[in-house]
C-alpha cells in the first residue's frame, strides 16, 4: 500500500516568523499537534506540539520566540508513491511520529502520521478477517 492512500491531504501550515503562542492557538483550532512550517512557498521546517513544550520547560516566551527559533529543520519526507511500510520504517528509525508528503519539487502535499498508519492497519487486519462474501459486500457496497 501507497502513503497516498493513508495521508492526509490536509496541510496545516504556519510560517516561521509566527510565535510559539500564534502556532498554538492555530493546533488548538485545526486540532493538530503538528504544523508544516512554509516560507516563500517552500517547506522550511516543521513543528510539534512536544516541540512548544519543550521550549515552555526552556523558559522561552511564547509571545516572543519564533517558530524558526524552535522548529526541526532538518525535515524527513516521503513521496505520495512510497510505500506505507518504508514510511512506518522512517518513523520507527528517527524516533517521529509525521512525515510530510512532498511531490516531485519537494513542495508539501500532505502528511502521514502514525494516527493514520494505525487506522490503515486497522482496516487491513478488518479486511483479512472478512470472508469472501463480506469482502466483496464492503468493497462493492
Amino acid at each position: 500500500m501507497k502513503v497516498e492512500n493513508a495521508m492526509s491531504k490536509r496541510l496545516v501550515t504556519a510560517r516561521p516568523e509566527m510565535t510559539l503562542r500564534e502556532a498554538s492557538k492555530i493546533m488548538i483550532k485545526e486540532n493538530v499537534s503538528f504544523l508544516v512550517v512554509i516560507s516563500n512557498g517552500e517547506l522550511y521546517g516543521v513543528i510539534s506540539e512536544k516541540d512548544i513544550v519543550r521550549a515552555l520547560a526552556e523558559d522561552r516566551n511564547p509571545d516572543t520566540t519564533k517558530i524558526s527559533d524552535v522548529c526541526t529543520r532538518k525535515v524527513i519526507t516521503v513521496r505520495k508513491d512510497d510505500l506505507l511500510s518504508y514510511a512506518a520504517g522512517l518513523m520507527r528509525r528517527h524516533g517521529i511520529r509525521h512525515l510530510v508528503v512532498v511531490d516531485d519539487n519537494g513542495r508539501p502535499i500532505g502528511v502521514l502520521s502514525i494516527r493514520d498508519l494505525l487506522r490503515e492497519a486497522e482496516t487491513l487486519k478488518k479486511i483479512e478477517e472478512m470472508t469472501p462474501d463480506q469482502l466483496q459486500d464492503w468493497w462493492f457496497g
